[in-house]
Formats: C-alpha cells, structure tokens, sequence
C-alpha cells in the first residue's frame, strides 16, 4: 500500500513540473506553430519573427504533452487582446477545463521580432510580456566596467533600443 500512494503522489509531482508553460503555439504567418520556451531565470521567454502583418494574430502557451490540458490561454469573456510593450498581470489565464478557453491575440507586423515573456506559475494565472522589436535582440554575454558603475557609458542605440542590464 505504500508504494502504491508513493507511486501515486511522484506521478502527481512529475504532472505539475510538466504542467509549467513549456511553449508557446502561434501563427507568425507561417502556420500555427510550436516555438520552446527558454528558461530566463524567474520567467521564460522566446522570440519570433512575424512573417506577415496580422491584427489579431492569436497565440497561446502549452505544457509539453500538447494535450490542451493545462494551457495558459484568454478567457471566452471576451479578454483575449494582449497589446505589445505592456505587461499584462494575470493575463495569461491558467485552464485546466470548463470550456471559457480562447486563444489570445497580438497584433504583429512583419518583419518585426516579438518576445514572448511569461511567468513560469504551474497552476495559476502567469504575468506576460510581449516586447516588439524592428531588429533581433541580442543578448550581452560580456560586460566591462571601466573604474566603477558610475564611469559606464552607453554607446549611442537605435531608436528603439533600450539598455538593460541583468546582474
């Protein structure tokens, strides 16, 4: 009886590590596809080019079983737009059934390059971010400090470039 409960609880333990947001499932113009998420520390992201300009494009996050169940997704209250340079509190709704799921929506521009950042909450409601860039982000994997923190000097960006600096 005991390995019984004990193998009952490791597969109930194994479900909610897996029931994290594992991917997130759009059509950037190129048919609805899977793109994997990254671990970014506290949350996990990943970017993808827009192919072609869509008002609504819709979009939503899966487990790695890509059952459905749980996704993180809109509600059919109607609340699914997810505008782009906000952050969105909640506003990746955690469904586990009872039919008020809805896929969100984004409006993209092609040729632009979204990023998707999302709070990695297994049963609840996840914070989510889209950023909207006309170029690729890059990522710093060296930084400098000549002297001390107030001698750093930023180089002249683009216009829509924005330092930011993780420590």
């Amino acid at each position: 009886m005991k390995s019984l409960l004990f193998f009952a609880l490791s597969l109930l333990i194994i479900f909610q590590i897996n029931a994290q947001p594992y991917q997130l499932e759009g059509d950037f113009g190129s048919g609805w596809s899977p793109h994997i998420l990254e671990s970014r520390g506290a949350v996990l992201g990943v970017t993808v080019q827009a192919t072609a300009t869509n008002a609504t494009n819709g979009f939503l996050f899966n487990n790695p079983s890509t059952n459905y169940t749980p996704k993180w997704c809109g509600s059919n209250a109607p609340n699914v737009s997810r505008p782009v340079n906000t952050l969105h509190t909640g506003g990746a709704y955690y469904y586990n059934g009872g039919g008020w799921d809805a896929n969100l929506e984004v409006p993209v521009t092609a040729s632009n390059y979204y990023t998707f950042i999302i709070d990695d909450n297994s049963t609840s409601n996840n914070d989510l971010s889209i950023l909207e860039t006309t170029y690729n982000p890059n990522d710093i994997t060296n930084v400098t400090v000549p002297g001390s923190v107030n001698d750093l000097q930023v180089g002249r960006l683009g216009s829509q470039q924005i330092p930011c600096l993780a420590f």
